[in-house]
């Protein structure tokens, strides 16, 4: 069984848009990055880890509204599509004195929707 887990996302991006009163529409893109983390194991003798960083392109779009001059809610979609990372590995079963050469390809990409609210100091 195979297990892909992805963590610690980071972006960088700008945004630019149009205001309408207290709106502010926009559309957003940038660099994306991710730690993948994949594991294998096929049974207590046989089983690979590696680790590896997932780099690619984030596009979305999104709207505020300003509730106060320091306050603001926000809306955004966001779609994220990372390059495919290559992870390798060796395995030594001991007993049977073999080693095994593990090769596997990730490729993450993720629709992710978010709300949040802004304060301004």
């Amino acid at each position: 069984m195979a297990h892909v887990s992805n963590d610690k996302f980071l972006s960088l991006r700008a945004r630019a848009g149009v205001t309408r009163d207290r709106w502010f529409f926009y559309g957003t893109a940038g660099w994306a990055r991710a730690d993948t983390r994949l594991t294998y194991q096929r049974d207590d003798n046989i089983s690979f880890t590696d680790s590896g960083r997932s780099k690619g392109y984030t596009v979305g779009g999104g709207v505020e509204f300003a509730l106060a001059d320091h306050i603001s809610l926000r809306a955004e979609y966001r779609y994220q599509n990372m390059r495919s990372t290559e992870m390798t590995g060796t395995d030594e079963i001991v007993q049977w004195d073999q080693k095994f050469d593990f090769k596997a390809k990730t490729e993450l990409k993720t629709d992710q929707v978010r709300l949040g609210v802004n304060v301004r100091f």
